[in-house]
Order: structure tokens, then C-alpha cells, then sequence
């Protein structure tokens, strides 16, 4: 899968505790987004309105990946959805602590 729809839907969900803006129907999605979020279609309505916002800023992006690429991003958004709450907040802990070891790394070259 292409790295730059990886990390932002494992940042992206980082989202979920904000409610700032109303609810996105799953009607109201056009195709595209249906597309992409098909694999939260059951869940969609449960998804705070920032994490809906921030899941169809995703699937913006989601039109440009090859047909080889679509299938896997979809597959990756529902495997992180199917994620406990402490596993996905493990899994954002690791992140930090990669991205200071590669950021230390990195400087001291």
C-alpha cells in the first residue's frame, strides 16, 4: 500500500473523541466515498462527526490509488477499525517512539 494512506488513517483516527461538526448520513456519501469507506459502511453512523470528516478527507486521496492499491487500503481501514481502543493507542505509542528514534537517527548523521 502506498506509506501516505498508512500512517494517516492510523493519525486520522486519532479523531474519534472530538464531535465538532454534524453527522455525515451514509446516504449523503457520493460514490467515491462509498468506495472508499465500504469497509466502515456498518459502523459509519456510530463514527463521531470529526472522524467521519477526517475519514472522507482520506478517501479524497482514495480515487488516486492504482486499482491494485484501492483493495489493500480498504482492507487496512477495516482491520484498524476491528482494533480495541488500547490497541489502537498502543499501536499510535509505537508510532511516537519510531518516529523519535528515526527523527535522533536521522540528526546524528
Amino acid at each position: 500500500m502506498n506509506k501516505r494512506f498508512c500512517w494517516p488513517i492510523v493519525s486520522g483516527l486519532l479523531l474519534l473523541s472530538a464531535n465538532l461538526y454534524a453527522n455525515t448520513p451514509w446516504a449523503q456519501l457520493n460514490s467515491n466515498q462509498r468506495s472508499a469507506m465500504a469497509p466502515l459502511e456498518q459502523e459509519w453512523s456510530s463514527y463521531p462527526a470529526s472522524q467521519q470528516d477526517w475519514l472522507l478527507q482520506l478517501a479524497k486521496g482514495y480515487a488516486k490509488l492504482s486499482p491494485e492499491e484501492q483493495p489493500r487500503f480498504r482492507q487496512r481501514l477495516k482491520a484498524w477499525s476491528n482494533l480495541s481502543a488500547a490497541q489502537r493507542e498502543q499501536i499510535r505509542q509505537n508510532w511516537k517512539k519510531l518516529q523519535s528514534l528515526l527523527k535522533h537517527h536521522n540528526g546524528s548523521r
